[in-house]
């Protein structure tokens, strides 16, 4: 695998990280642009690359070549993660999410422009969670999944940031 010079593998799979080999965890990771992020089981968030918009959520704007564990204290039970460009995104497992970057166009889904260099607290609309995050390198926005809890009888796509917020809606019904 190739890295370029910000510490970025250029692929996304399952693989032992560097910087992880000391300790034999297998990650699953997440790359855009040239920021990464990875989750490590239970043991937390990691994120290294560049940082010019404070993605690595480590409350500077200084790139890393290696991985740097994103507030501990915070991200913990994260099921998913999503990286862009100039943001990031941590899916947890109590139906919130934790949103750090460029906020340029709202893209954190926090209401504001502010851009945010550690994570931010996101809860979804109440009687819903979010069930899924993606974000990619081109655009200027997230995509998130709601569902009703806490008996999900219906789904919800949320497009965090861009030009607009647009919402989907689409009932189920129950056999």
């Amino acid at each position: 695998h190739r890295f370029n010079s910000h510490g970025m593998q250029r692929c996304a799979s399952t693989h032992t990280l560097l910087g992880f080999d000391k300790i034999g965890v297998k990650s699953k990771f997440v790359a855009e642009a040239d920021a990464m992020a990875a989750r490590m089981d239970a043991r937390g968030v990691y994120a290294w690359g560049l940082n010019a918009n404070g993605q690595l959520g480590d409350g500077t704007t200084t790139d890393h070549l290696t991985p740097q564990q994103v507030d501990p204290t915070n991200l913990q039970n994260i099921v998913a993660i999503a990286a862009a460009a100039t943001a990031s995104y941590a899916l947890s497992s109590d139906g919130s999410l934790w949103t750090w970057g460029d906020n340029t166009y709202g893209a954190l889904g926090l209401g504001n422009t502010t851009p945010y260099l550690t994570p931010q607290h996101l809860l979804p609309p109440t009687g819903y969670a979010f069930t899924s995050i993606s974000a990619n390198f081109y655009g200027n926005h997230a995509l998130a999944t709601l569902t009703a809890v806490p008996e999900p009888t219906s789904l919800s796509l949320l497009a965090l940031g861009g030009m607009a917020m647009l919402r989907r809606s689409r009932k189920h019904r129950a056999k």
